[in-house]
């Protein structure tokens, strides 16, 4: 992140730069972010379907799942809000959305991305670095209690967002008392610096320190005797998960941090009123951009970084309508590590 912004002008630009910048920002929130949205959409419908899949058992697909539903969530609100600023810009039935459905929810499905994204982070570099010693924790049943822990705490910290905000009768955004509060200052402040923030460099560090473990185990994993096939197989796989973690990762950072670089109270406390900033509009428009990309882009890296997923995506094409827990193949099903077939049913 910590790109710095040039210091902003208070300057505004001549009318043809105006022009310019409105116009950028009507093509990409009337064709291209809606567009990305219903790509996105449609990836994690996929991503859905397949991580279902009774042969994904292990708890990080369960936390993918998890991590596929919230950013489900988030491009359904992104491609309403794109068509809320423009196409339907004015209107108070999309003003009302914006300030009371997508700043709230919005906000709730996205800490739920990023918290399911700290969450898979960790539990990949335990099972890379400390197997033995978190192996009872590293369960398809724990994955999913913890998801519903996720899930059900960003619902409850967005909850002050459903009363910050209102919209007047000529659609105008204002804040209401409690969003002037001290109150609101404090966890807006909270959200940005410990979520947004804390999050991204937590990810970062530990994605770095399992890179190195993994890429020393690539140099000396030659030497390690594996008694069995099934274990080899088994490393093998997990070999796969971790690649497709760090993809993730990388697409993570890549939409988080710029983003959390341009919050506006973050940008009003450096830069001043930059509301009004044609830089920062564009800025914003950009950072937005890369957002919806990282909600939408997870499927294709879970088709070109991990087999596993992509041979269970084309066997399950023609056979979607099928349960996923197939009975009469429950026998094969190793579990030798204590790991359980996958149930993402919430407790």
């Amino acid at each position: 992140m910590h790109n710095q912004l040039p210091r902003l002008p208070n300057t505004t630009m001549n009318s043809s730069a105006m022009l310019s910048v409105d116009e950028f920002d009507r093509i990409c929130y009337s064709y291209v972010i809606p567009v990305i949205c219903v790509v996105g959409i449609l990836f994690n419908v996929l991503n859905l379907i397949v991580l279902s899949n009774w042969k994904l058992m292990d708890s990080s697909y369960t936390y993918l799942t998890g991590l596929a539903v919230a950013d489900l969530l988030s491009l359904v609100l992104f491609f309403f809000s794109s068509l809320a600023r423009r196409a339907f810009h004015g209107h108070p039935g999309w003003a009302v959305y914006e300030g009371k459905i997508y700043i709230p929810i919005g906000s709730m499905s996205t800490m739920a991305s990023i918290v399911q994204t700290v969450v898979l982070t960790i539990e990949r570099y335990c099972y890379i670095c400390y197997p033995q010693k978190f192996k009872t924790y590293l369960t398809a049943q724990t994955a999913s209690k913890v998801t519903f822990a996720v899930f059900a705490v960003s619902i409850l910290w967005g909850m002050p967002q459903f009363f910050a905000f209102d919209v007047d009768t000529n659609s105008n955004f204002f804040n209401t008392e409690f969003g002037n509060s001290t109150f609101y200052a404090v966890y807006t402040w909270t959200d940005l610096t410990v979520i947004s923030f804390g999050s991204t460099i937590l990810v970062a560090i530990i994605n770095l320190k399992l890179v190195s473990v993994v890429y020393t185990f690539g140099k000396t994993g030659a030497r390690l005797h594996l008694p069995t096939a099934i274990q080899s197989q088994r490393a093998k796989e997990q070999n796969r998960l971790t690649a497709t973690l760090v993809g993730i990762i990388v697409v993570f950072l890549l939409g988080e941090l710029p983003s959390a670089c341009l919050s506006r109270r973050l940008n009003n406390l450096i830069y001043g009123d930059v509301f009004n900033n044609n830089v920062y509009k564009i800025s914003l428009t950009v950072a937005t951009l890369l957002v919806v990309m990282q909600h939408s882009l997870n499927f294709l890296i879970y088709c070109v970084l991990n087999k596993h997923f992509w041979k269970v995506f084309k066997d399950a094409l023609p056979n979607c309508h099928r349960s996923r827990v197939q009975p009469n193949s429950i026998v094969n099903v190793s579990v030798t590590d204590n790991t359980q077939c996958k149930c993402f049913t919430f407790p």
